[in-house]
């Protein structure tokens, strides 16, 4: 499986537009025999992000405003073409950024690895159009507890090392 290192990932990056996808969907059911009326509002996982977050910088943009810039290192598949993508920099809607953010600095601004499908809603209610939702999978964690849970995934089934009496035989000082 091919790998494309692009210098950021964003969803715009990895190739998928969401107006776009808005409109296909339209013009599909109607297609389909659908009427304007009865075309059936569209909610997609479009992508999966994953990876390890070292460090974010925060970056203001005069048209979007505040934006999380995060660093560390990241994959992203587009679940409608199967393509992939790596990259060292990475910005994420405003939805998942937030949860990414909170989990980074309660870890005490430590590495945090982490796995999110990224979706888009229509929302007629949004200036846009539709809103990006965020489903987390799994928990999101330190690289070190990561490799202890692969370790030992299940910490209750682990072998306990035998208690020592505390009248055990202590090594006798040696004579002067």
């Amino acid at each position: 499986m091919s790998r494309t290192i692009i210098k950021k990932a964003t969803i715009k990056t990895v190739g998928i537009n969401a107006k776009e996808l808005l409109q296909q969907n339209r013009d599909a059911q109607i297609a389909a025999g659908a009427t304007a009326e009865t075309v059936k509002d569209y909610r997609a996982v479009v992508a999966l992000f994953c990876g390890t977050v070292n460090r974010i910088e925060d970056k203001i943009h005069a048209e979007f405003g505040r934006a999380a810039k995060f660093l560390g290192n990241f994959g992203v598949r587009n679940l409608i073409t199967n393509d992939d993508f790596v990259s060292g920099q990475m910005y994420l809607p405003d939805i998942a950024a937030d949860i990414l953010e909170g989990a980074f600095n309660a870890n005490n601004k430590e590495s945090v690895n982490f796995v999110f499908r990224i979706g888009i809603s229509q929302d007629k209610a949004s200036s846009v159009g539709y809103v990006f939702f965020c489903e987390p999978v799994g928990k999101m964690e330190s690289p070190l507890d990561h490799l202890l849970n692969q370790a030992n995934p299940n910490p209750a089934t682990a072998p306990v090392a035998a208690p020592v009496a505390d009248n055990a035989a202590k090594p006798k000082k040696a004579a002067k």
